[in-house]
């Protein structure tokens, strides 16, 4: 895996902290401050914006972690995590309570969270990650 990916992870790790701290954080930060003035960060679009965030940094790191690594665990990991964010977002939003939605949206970031850091564990103890060439679709470690 190319640095640029390694990065990747590491942002995906943070990024999905912020989504399961933005989940559990801001009722209450709406509720206790409402001088904030933040009630727009809990709005269906913003939570849709996230994820799409959340998806393009995940294929970023994801796509080519299994491309060096070759680890489907990974894989699984990413589409689990992405598929209930998703389904979080664009679907639960709408058919249940914000709370099992809030639930179901921890569930997925820290499913993603385990995904990249087991594609940066991946990548440190492979001694090819720190070359920048890679042959596309193999396994190389």
């Amino acid at each position: 895996m190319i640095k640029s990916a390694y990065s990747n992870d590491a942002i995906g790790v943070l990024v999905s902290t912020l989504c399961i701290a933005h989940c559990l954080l801001l009722p209450l930060a709406v509720s206790v401050i409402p001088a904030l003035d933040v009630g727009f960060l809990a709005s269906d679009a913003t939570h849709r914006i996230l994820v799409l965030l959340l998806l393009a940094i995940g294929m970023l790191a994801f796509i080519p972690g299994y491309r060096s690594h070759g680890k489907f665990s990974v894989v699984l990991l990413a589409i689990l995590g992405l598929l209930s964010l998703g389904f979080a977002a664009f679907v639960a939003s709408e058919l249940w309570e914000d709370l099992a939605e809030t639930w179901l949206t921890v569930f997925a970031s820290a499913t993603l969270i385990i995904a990249h850091l087991k594609n940066l564990n991946y990548c440190r103890i492979c001694s090819v990650c720190e070359t920048p060439s890679l042959s596309a679709g193999k396994s190389l470690c």
